[in-house]
């Protein structure tokens, strides 16, 4: 029993902290924007345009962003 009431309190301090850090971060967006692409990001995307065009069902199960990774707007 005493193991268990340990664990529930290291689970919900660790989610205590956890919504701290996103929090840290969100701010951190806010002020500095966010991060620039790495190159890992952009040959992500490369790739992924390059499976949508060859298997176009893969891009009907995936999400449309509404910004690409370059920050630009894609049109609908």
């Amino acid at each position: 029993m005493l193991e268990a009431m340990r664990r529930l309190w290291w689970q919900a301090l660790d989610r205590v902290c956890g919504f701290f850090v996103l929090l840290r971060l969100s701010i951190r967006d806010r002020i500095y924007g966010p991060d620039p692409p790495t190159a890992a990001d952009l040959e992500r995307e490369a790739d992924h345009e390059r499976l949508v065009r060859a298997f176009p069902v893969v891009g009907e199960a995936t999400e449309r962003r509404d910004v690409d990774l370059r920050g630009a707007k894609q049109a609908d």
